[in-house]
């Protein structure tokens, strides 16, 4: 306590002189930028010297209740007296030295201005260690008054600095030094002396090392590399952080590098959720699909076929019955044609609504390939083909379902390539399992239809009952 210098703060200061002024019952708000400033007032302070401190922010917000405007009052309108002369610079980061006519010798190193969080409780431990040197430590945790926390103006620390400068320029330019030097004279017989108290701030008895190393665990620190000493969370090392916390004066959470690392962890978490969900609705939507589908096919089909068949035998008896030099046998062969034309398509809506009934047996899968590919109708310039590179040509499969499919994509193969290509089956097998890919030179399908790819009945041949029925 006896590195202290025993006066009184600026703003109790000014307090003494005002009451000197005005009596003892004066009534004292200060307004300024600097919270700390409620930390003296009032019942740090004795006898009561400043009534209640308001920074400049909550100023205007009791500007707004009142529905006042501080561009309604004229700025020619000056501050009472007694005026200051150079102090007006005292809000500037090192204006204390300049306001009490002293200077900072870089040499001599004994007056020592330090400002800032970090750096302004170095320098008291510095100074613990190497004062002798030092005759004066300026210490601020800010950088001065002109970056007050309480402040609402959005001008930069360097635009501040020029408007207070230029400002205590103006005023020195009209300032009447025989009244200053009056005021200072009747002024300075008022005690500003002050004493001090001490109020050791103590974690209490240390932690553990095991329990340290539990709340670091939980701040995301499970080795040295880990305790990265950022200071985000307001102390300067990890440890430091970490006893606070077993102290109950802080919380893991304040490690914002954690926090950050929780919130990642977290985001990914729930997109992954999301894609699963997006997936399972995906796969619900398409095992439902086949399902109706299949019974609305199969009723179809069975109530087209009774009519249907009965159609076809008839036209087919009549066209046996005609001549064929008759008039009506080309009537009677188109009736038939289409017949077996409506008897494929009722065919495919039955096979599709028994896709759901897997039937496995053994099967030579290069033959059973080789053998769909002979049975589909040749297309000029397009050449089908297989590759097989199994070891065990034999698989354990539905054959019709299987064969279904091959026609299906060899179909659409040969559709998509006008202009010729060719279409390619490539077989190859693993231990359990065989894999078949169909590729083509064709045009491709568009991004559009991608996720219409397993809808039942959708096409884009311009036929709308062309007979593709993709299997799932």
């Amino acid at each position: 306590m006896g590195f202290l210098a025993p006066v009184v703060s600026p703003m109790v200061a000014l307090a003494r002189v005002a009451r000197e002024l005005e009596g003892p019952d004066l009534h004292l708000v200060f307004i300024g930028p600097c919270i700390a400033k409620k930390g003296e007032s009032p019942t740090d302070l004795p006898n009561g010297e400043i009534d209640a401190v308001l920074t400049f922010e909550e100023l205007r917000d009791l500007f707004d209740r009142l529905h006042m405007k501080a561009e309604d009052h004229s700025p020619d309108e000056d501050f009472d007296p007694p005026h200051g002369a150079v102090g007006g610079v005292f809000p500037i980061s090192g204006g204390l030295l300049q306001a009490a006519g002293l200077r900072e010798d870089l040499v001599s190193g004994e007056l020592v201005v330090a400002e800032g969080r970090g750096e302004f409780t170095d320098a008291i431990h510095d100074f613990e260690l190497w004062h002798t040197d030092t005759r004066l430590l300026d210490v601020l945790s800010c950088q001065g008054c002109s970056t007050g926390v309480g402040i609402t103006s959005d001008d930069t620390s360097l635009q501040r600095r020029i408007h207070i400068s230029r400002y205590t320029k103006e005023r020195l330019e009209r300032f009447d030094e025989a009244v200053w030097q009056s005021e200072m004279d009747r002024f300075g017989r008022l005690d500003l002396s002050a004493g001090f108290q001490p109020a050791e701030q103590s974690l209490g008895e240390p932690p553990a090392t095991e329990q340290l190393d539990e709340i670091l665990k939980r701040m995301g620190k499970f080795s040295e590399a880990d305790h990265l000493d950022c200071g985000a969370c307001g102390y300067d090392t990890c440890l430091d952080h970490a006893r606070a916390v077993y102290a109950g004066l802080a919380d893991s959470d304040m490690c914002l590098p954690y926090t950050i690392e929780q919130l990642r962890a977290a985001f990914d978490e729930l997109e992954e959720s999301h894609r699963t969900l997006e997936t399972t609705k995906e796969a619900l939507v398409k095992s439902e699909k086949p399902a109706s589908m299949g019974q609305l096919a199969a009723g179809i089909a069975h109530e087209v076929n009774n009519p249907l068949g009965i159609l076809l035998l008839q036209a087919n008896i009549l066209l046996e019955e005609c001549e064929r030099d008759a008039e009506m046998h080309d009537d009677l062969q188109v009736i038939v044609d289409q017949a077996n034309r409506c008897k494929r398509i009722i065919s495919g809506l039955l096979n599709f609504a028994r896709q759901s009934r897997v039937v496995r047996e053994p099967a030579d899968l290069p033959t059973l390939v080789a053998e769909t590919i002979r049975t589909l109708p040749a297309e000029e310039d397009i050449e089908l083909a297989y590759e097989n590179e199994m070891d065990d040509p034999i698989a354990d499969i539905d054959k019709d379902q299987i064969v279904q499919v091959l026609v299906n994509l060899l179909s659409n193969a040969q559709q998509a390539m006008p202009e010729g290509g060719k279409a390619l089956v490539r077989l190859t097998d693993e231990p359990d399992e065989v894999t078949i890919v169909v590729s083509d030179t064709g045009v491709g399908i568009p991004e559009e239809n991608m996720k219409k790819l397993f809808d039942p009945f959708f096409t884009t041949s311009r036929s709308a009952w062309a007979p593709v029925w993709g299997s799932p």
